[in-house]
């Protein structure tokens, strides 16, 4: 089982991350995966509804990802790694 982090792009809704996410995936998993889902530090009402959205059955999320680490250093830049 691998659970991978949904991380949006800045103005990117958490929906369309999370199918982004969804379709990189899908076609290469061969093992039962699941996603949870990053928020930035500053939630709107369409995060909120989004959030509502993405927990029910035909997402299936249950799980997010809030970091309080300071303003502006919330993500890691993945070409680091």
């Amino acid at each position: 089982m691998v659970i991978d982090c949904v991380i949006p792009e800045k103005g990117e809704s958490l929906i369309d991350a999370y199918n982004k996410w969804r379709g990189w995936a899908d076609e290469k998993v061969c093992c039962d995966y699941a996603l949870r889902v990053a928020l930035p530090p500053t939630l709107t009402n369409q995060m909120k509804k989004d959030m509502q959205e993405l927990t029910s059955t035909d997402f299936g999320v249950n799980t997010f990802f809030f970091d309080m680490a300071p303003k502006g250093e919330m993500y890691a830049n993945y070409n680091t790694f």
